[in-house]
């Protein structure tokens, strides 16, 4: 049985900006509030790269934490932090 995928694995195949498409001011190291689809709000969470297109149902966003390998729409995130 393989291993679990590790955050710095999964950062090595990251952009380090959002796609064109997505116009958005965020980056890599900004910490940013994410808001889910239930209107649950978690703080304080730092983005770590971005999808490099958006053909995943405009999923574009990696935030560190507990879920570091599925991305979020770029749409539910508030800039908390400009690095």
């Amino acid at each position: 049985m393989a291993g679990r995928t590790t955050e710095a694995e999964v950062i090595k195949k990251l952009a380090t900006t959002p796609p064109a498409e997505c116009n958005s001011d965020l980056k890599v190291g900004d910490i940013v509030t994410f808001t889910n689809e239930f209107d649950v709000v978690f703080e304080g969470m730092k983005i770590i790269g971005f999808a490099h297109d958006t053909s995943f149902h405009n999923r574009v966003v990696y935030t560190s934490g507990g879920a570091y390998w599925f991305p979020s729409p770029i749409s539910a995130y508030t800039l908390e932090v400009k690095k």
